[in-house]
């Protein structure tokens, strides 16, 4: 088990280049950035250029979000060798939630922005400030090892020796989401049910992540045995959590996969990226249909989860075949940041008053585990106060149907201004990154802080467009599992693996 200390411990010795540590992924992925590095630079020049050709109104966002992300990442990318990646992989998604848009004919498909020359100028300046406070607060945060490393049984030789780990963990969510679904859940806890739920998707969570990024890394290097197994199990879990109706809830899963195929072997893993991404733009198609259905009209959802997913298949492809369909969302509409900038933009210019840091007021409430505050507020309680206090939604009642999501750049304009707010909530932001690399930091990977670095970096990855109240209540929730496993599985391997 590894001990996190508040303390500074003394300097950690290197950790010989296996694939199980941490420094190993590190330079596996240095590897591959190079090899693309070329393809990558070249990308951004021909992107930049066909949008100054096509819609130079756009080139003051694309020249305020990707061109300081693309030279921020030049700069910091060679400086990685003992930590996770955290900090270049969410700028270049925070880069990206915001250009990909651009190249859209549609580019807020939102009806109550009225675009205007006027109105993308004034996005730069929030842009340029949000990613310059993200590298100061990532720059000014101290490098310095958080944890004493020993090793948790059996996830410490899981890389190289899987066995039927993945197949377990993954079998062990499975049945843990089937008896939070079902009646017998409450039945069996009573008064305690709805104080654990919060935890229960936790542990479900951290238990999919470490199935699915084992398994896609070793399936990637030959090494997992039983794959055609291992896939079917995997394939389970996504069903499942389409159920929810909210694609967000399949980004974690699906980006630890990933994520383990391109450490692993990167040639194996860019067809499958590409059908990822095809996949989750394509269901995205129609979930607006299913969401009034199921949603608004509060009609039952089917307990057999393939029928729903035939429905949503159907609901898809009628999206993408009526012309006269509107609500059409390829994967530049899905992935947009872009689009809340420029609502709160618009309503700030329009005499809209500012929150004033309300929808972070909130942040110590959702904390709390709802087990000792029953009546406590929801994790998207920042975003509700956004949305109703800038005109996106009418009541309450309709966030409990709709969730309009903001993005962590967009709230702090909200909150605090186009100039305030971008220089400290980015300043902050970069912190936690630098935290979040730090506590994983020369460690083994699936020790107790590489695995809560690797959980907490997979959460950044999917918190593009979260309000930090949200972020705030994952991420406290991540922590809490992580730490439960590693007491779980410490006691009985410090003998085997003191270091």
């Amino acid at each position: 088990m590894v001990e996190l200390s508040s303390a500074a411990p003394p300097r950690l010795a290197p950790i010989p280049a296996a694939d199980a540590s941490i420094p190993a992924v590190t330079a596996i992925a240095r590897y591959w950035l190079r090899r693309f590095s070329f393809p990558l630079r070249a990308g951004f020049v021909l992107v930049g250029l066909w949008i100054l050709v096509q819609y130079p109104d756009r080139s003051p966002v694309f020249l305020a979000s990707a061109l300081p992300a693309a030279l921020i990442l030049f700069q910091v990318l060679p400086s990685y060798h003992a930590t996770l990646p955290v900090f270049p992989a969410f700028l270049a998604l925070q880069a990206l939630s915001f250009t990909a848009p651009l190249l859209n004919p549609d580019l807020a498909t939102d009806w109550r922005v009225q675009l205007s020359a006027n109105l993308l100028s004034a996005t730069g300046l929030p842009l340029l400030l949000w990613f310059l406070a993200l590298w100061l607060g990532w720059r000014l945060t101290p490098v310095r090892a958080l944890a004493r490393r020993t090793l948790a049984m059996p996830l410490s030789n899981a890389l190289q020796a899987p066995g039927s780990l993945p197949h377990l963990a993954l079998v062990l969510m499975i049945l843990l989401q089937a008896f939070l679904n079902s009646p017998l859940y409450w039945q069996v806890l009573g008064g305690l049910a709805k104080g654990l739920v919060a935890p229960m998707r936790a542990v479900i969570g951290l238990v999919g992540l470490s199935g699915a990024f084992v398994g896609a890394y070793c399936w990637s290097r030959g090494r997992l045995r039983d794959s055609l197994l291992w896939l079917v199990l995997f394939i389970v879990p996504v069903l499942q959590s389409m159920r929810s109706l909210l694609l967000s809830s399949l980004q974690g899963i699906l980006f630890a996969a990933l994520l383990g195929m391109w450490l692993g072997r990167a040639r194996r893993a860019l067809a499958i990226t590409i059908a990822i991404i095809l996949f989750l733009s394509f269901i995205n198609s129609g979930k607006v249909q299913l969401r009034e259905k199921y949603w608004g009209r509060g009609a039952q959802l089917p307990a057999n989860p393939i029928a729903l997913v035939q429905e949503w298949v159907r609901a898809s492809i009628e999206t993408r075949t009526n012309p006269d369909d509107q609500s059409q969302d390829l994967f530049t509409q899905r992935f947009n940041n872009l689009q809340s900038l420029l609502y709160v933009e618009q309503q700030l210019q329009s005499g809209t008053p500012t929150l004033q840091g309300a929808s972070y007021s909130v942040i110590p409430e959702v904390l709390v585990p709802r087990l000792l505050n029953p009546n406590k507020v929801r994790s998207q309680e920042g975003q509700v106060l956004l949305n109703l206090h800038f005109s996106r939604q009418r009541n309450r009642e309709s966030t409990e149907r709709t969730y309009i999501a903001w993005g962590m750049l967009a709230e702090s304009v909200g909150n605090f201004g186009r100039v305030l707010g971008p220089i400290t909530v980015g300043l902050l932001t970069g912190c936690l990154l630098r935290l979040t690399e730090n506590i994983g930091r020369g460690q083994h990977l699936l020790s107790t802080p590489g695995l809560l670095s690797l959980a907490l970096g997979l959460l950044w990855l999917s918190a593009y467009e979260m309000v930090y109240s949200t972020f705030s209540a994952a991420a406290f929730q991540v922590t809490a599992a992580v730490l439960l496993m590693g007491w779980w599985f410490g006691p009985r391997s410090r003998k085997a693996t003191s270091r």
